[in-house]
């Protein structure tokens, strides 16, 4: 296993920032009710940022939290919290992602690199099958979902540390994409992040890899189509269709309300320019500029992948970002690992995503 490193001029911010606003623009403002405390819940957020989203997705949202051991017994003790979102998944999300998460939390706390933590799933699974974490038009504030009602509802119901510097943001695949969007956009809401095999960096969708996806994609002419092929296990159209609506949002082209960036030209797919451009505005590579200054709030960054990713983009686009980020002047560690797209999420969890945090957030 090896780990390389991009580490440009260390700034690291001391303190904290209170979120604010949250209560007239986040979760319901009323009073929190009481909730069970245990070591693992299963509970439903509200969100105001996904209402009436053209999917028809409900607005109550499940997310999964995990309380340390000491939680119950420790009543006057307050905890950083890291919120991990999870990948794209045709069949349930929560579902997968829950059990690996909480196994790894389960074998990670007993060692000493790992703090006291409260950690947090919230689902980005739309009727689509993937949100990847954006605002769109179409299927909804997914970000502000995120950085604004379910960071306001685990810190008015659960005894949080709540400013910034005691807040991270990780994710895997679609998810590390997400944490990796969100914190260059909310430095003043989560102030590290971790990004396991983070898709969708870099995109290139003329490429043979993605042609017969594509073409897939074309042929659908609605929603239960797309739901059709995940059914059937046909992960990369519905992934690219649910990645268009996320990110080509198109509410005035029904049914599909999403626009395509490639169209079919003798024989060959070819880019549509003023379609594609709108997504490369969201990739990450192309945002470092603009938000330079608040990645440069961030107390830390962290990138990993493994060198055998089925996903052939990743490796280079992590690699791409890793470099330009360091060449901005931002702090970054890139770790590579042996294996595929997948392999040891449970012990990347355990040995290198919970010590990350444990030494980049402040605790109490």
């Amino acid at each position: 296993m090896f780990e390389g490193q991009f580490i440009a001029p260390v700034r690291r911010i001391v303190g904290g920032w209170v979120v604010a606003g949250l209560v007239a623009v986040g979760a319901s403002a009323a009073q929190p009710e009481a909730l069970p405390v245990g070591q693992f819940l299963d509970l439903k957020v509200h969100s105001r940022a996904l209402e009436h989203n053209l999917l028809g997705d409900s607005a109550d949202q499940h997310v999964l939290v995990f309380l340390p051991r000491n939680y119950n017994s420790s009543p006057n003790k307050r905890y950083p919290v890291v919120y991990f979102l999870h990948g794209f998944d045709l069949v349930s999300a929560l579902g997968d992602y829950g059990p690996i998460v909480r196994k790894a939390i389960g074998s990670a706390t007993s060692g000493r690199a790992v703090l006291d933590m409260i950690i947090v799933i919230p689902n980005g699974q739309n009727k689509l099958y993937g949100s990847y974490y954006t605002n769109s038009s179409v299927t909804g504030n997914w970000e502000d979902y995120i950085s604004r009602d379910v960071v306001y509802f685990i810190d008015h119901h659960f005894r949080t540390i709540p400013n910034a510097a005691s807040r991270g943001i990780a994710g895997h695949s679609m998810g590390g994409f997400g944490a990796i969007s969100i914190a260059m956009d909310h430095p003043d809401v989560f102030s590290a992040v971790f990004a396991e095999s983070p898709c969708c960096l870099a995109f290139d969708p003329t490429g043979t890899y993605f042609d017969r996806a594509w073409r897939a994609v074309m042929k659908f002419r609605s929603v239960k189509d797309v739901d059709q092929a995940a059914q059937h296990g046909t992960f990369m159209p519905v992934a690219l269709a649910a990645w268009s609506a996320a990110g080509l949002p198109n509410p005035h082209r029904p049914p599909m309300m999403w626009d395509l960036p490639v169209r079919e030209n003798n024989g060959g797919l070819v880019t549509i320019p003023k379609v594609m451009s709108r997504w490369l505005a969201r990739i990450p590579i192309n945002r470092i500029a603009s938000q330079r200054a608040n990645l440069m709030k961030l107390r830390a960054f962290r990138i990993e992948y493994g060198m055998a990713d089925e996903f052939r983009d990743i490796p280079p686009s992590s690699l791409a970002l890793a470099r330009a980020l360091a060449e901005a002047h931002i702090p970054i560690t890139l770790a590579t690992f042996t294996g595929n797209h997948d392999d040891h999420l449970v012990e990347r969890i355990q040995t290198k995503m919970l010590p990350f945090f444990s030494e980049s957030l402040e605790h109490q």
